[in-house]
């Protein structure tokens, strides 16, 4: 049941990941996130999972999601950057009519 969930919740991503990169990014690290929160509880009650009939060792698992992470996470860090340099400096004073 939960793995159903966090399978559609990754078509869920996808979806807001067509919208916007950004977004989509967000969302993506946002879903890593649970999806480690699943495979702590997965790994000490089932013991190694199974993909394709192939056992996948804890390390796997979790260094494949950080990766997917860690790269969410520098697209969302670097969306920021290019807005904050985008912005026209801030002078102090209210713009003139003129």
């Amino acid at each position: 049941m939960e793995l159903a969930a966090l399978l559609a919740s990754l078509c869920v991503v996808a979806l807001v990941h067509t919208k916007s990169r950004i977004a989509g990014a967000i969302a993506a690290a946002a879903w890593c996130v649970g999806a480690c929160a699943y495979g702590v509880v997965a790994f000490r009650t089932h013991g190694p999972l199974l993909f394709v009939g192939i056992a996948a060792p804890p390390w796997v698992y979790f260094a494949f999601l950080g990766g997917v992470f860690a790269f969410n996470a520098a697209v969302v860090a670097g969306a920021l950057r290019r807005r904050r340099r985008g912005r026209p400096p801030d002078t102090g004073r209210a713009p003139s009519d003129a």
